[in-house]
């Protein structure tokens, strides 16, 4: 289905099928009759802005507030053993809000490459190249959802370098 952004209206079949995506996609269910009432005529009767409307609304609906919380949730106690700050979930629950199809899998995917990198660093620092290590390291925490133990291996690769004041920074 093509939308066109300048479109002031919707048919009632591209309306349905819009919402049918929109609540497929966020909600992982079908559209419900209050989201079809509620919803449907601002897609018939103002098109592409009706959209934007309702994608908003769908997106900070309490439904995806909560659902995204129990899966940030869920993945960190998964992946790293705790629960999130309150810091990580303010910061990481807007990426997977906008990634609900595939944010639990774009978050695990990162998490785990954050956590190869850091392994392959730790084995380079034990070898003594703290360089190549932090190399690793650094796109470890470029990849977004680095743990401790990546920030804690930066902060040790940075040592054994002699780059004692961008060290701390590591372990703040």
């Amino acid at each position: 289905m093509n939308i066109d952004l300048d479109a002031g209206q919707f048919s009632l079949d591209d309306a349905e099928n819009i919402l049918q995506m929109i609540y497929q996609t966020y909600h992982d269910r079908p559209v419900d009759p209050i989201g079809r009432k509620d919803f449907i005529p601002l897609l018939t009767k103002f098109g592409f802005r009706g959209l934007v409307y309702v994608l908003d609304a769908v997106v900070h609906s309490r439904e995806m507030d909560d659902r995204v919380r129990d899966e940030l949730r869920a993945l960190w106690l998964a992946h790293l053993g705790r629960e999130p700050s309150k810091d990580e979930q303010s910061k990481h629950q807007r990426m997977l809000l906008f990634l609900r199809s595939a944010g639990e899998k774009e978050l695990i995917s990162k998490i785990d490459l954050a956590e190869r990198l850091r392994q392959q660093a730790d084995r380079l620092i034990h070898d003594g190249s703290p360089k190549e290590a932090q190399k690793l390291l650094d796109e470890a925490i470029s990849v977004g959802i680095p743990s401790w133990h990546v920030w804690h291996a930066h902060g040790l690769a940075l040592f054994r370098q002699n780059r004692f004041e961008e060290a701390v920074f590591s372990y703040l």
